[in-house]
């Protein structure tokens, strides 16, 4: 039973970590998504915003709800970081 245990901790501790690492990997998206948007000259901004909802509008027709959601977060950062 203690073998279990520590199975099940073993994998406990490995999905927290797994976690905490996609957290990370959207965080950074998204910033490095707002540092783009600054990079780029005004008038591109919007349409670069806009092909984010497109894609993450395109996954949710796939199904892919997990996409879907990091993209509009993506478009989200986007419009944050290029100040609208």
């Amino acid at each position: 039973m203690g073998n279990d245990n520590n199975q099940l901790q073993e994998l406990t501790d490995a999905l927290r970590t797994a976690l905490a690492r996609i957290d990370a990997i959207e965080n950074t998206l998204g910033a490095l998504t707002m540092l783009a948007v600054r990079h780029m000259p005004m008038d591109k901004r919007p349409g670069f915003a806009e092909a984010l909802a497109a894609l993450a509008g395109m996954a949710e027709k796939q199904k892919d709800m997990a996409s879907a959601t990091l993209l509009t977060q993506l478009q989200g950062a986007a419009v944050h970081g290029s100040g609208g």
